[in-house]
C-alpha cells in the first residue's frame, strides 16, 4: 500500500479494524499535516495523519526496534503506548504525537549506532 494511493487511509483504517496490523513511519514527514516537535535537540517535523486513523479505528499502538545488520536481525515490541483520550482530534493529535515521536527518540538515543540517518541531523 501506498501513501500515494487516494484509498489508503481507509485500507488503513479497514486492516485494523479487522484485527489486522499496520507498520507506519512517524518519522517519515510525508504528510500534509505536520506537526513540529523538540526531537534530539531541535525541532523536526512529523505527520500527525496516522493519529487520526488510530482515534478512529481505537487501535493500540505498539513501538517496533529493528536492530541489526546483513548478518543477524532481531525485531522486538515494547509495551503499547499510553494513548490519552481526549474530546477533540486537535487535543489527542497534542496528547499523543509527542509520547510517539518521544519513543522513537529514545530508542536512538538508546542505539545510537543503527540510526546512521540521524546522527546526519
Amino acid at each position: 500500500m501506498s501513501i500515494q494511493d487516494s484509498e489508503c487511509a481507509l485500507k488503513i483504517l479497514a486492516r485494523l479494524r479487522s484485527g489486522g496490523l499496520v507498520n507506519t513511519h512517524v518519522d517519515a514527514p510525508l504528510s500534509r499535516d505536520l506537526v513540529p516537535l523538540p526531537f534530539l535537540g531541535r525541532r523536526m517535523p512529523f505527520p500527525a495523519g496516522i493519529l487520526r486513523i488510530i482515534r478512529l479505528s481505537g487501535c493500540a499502538v505498539i513501538p517496533m526496534l529493528c536492530l541489526g545488520d546483513s548478518r543477524r536481525f532481531t525485531i522486538t515490541f515494547d509495551e503499547p503506548v499510553d494513548l490519552v483520550e481526549t474530546d477533540t482530534l486537535e487535543e489527542f493529535i497534542s496528547a499523543n504525537l509527542p509520547q510517539i515521536a518521544g519513543k522513537l527518540e529514545s530508542q536512538i538515543l538508546s542505539y545510537p549506532e543503527q540510526w546512521e540517518l540521524w546522527a546526519r541531523l
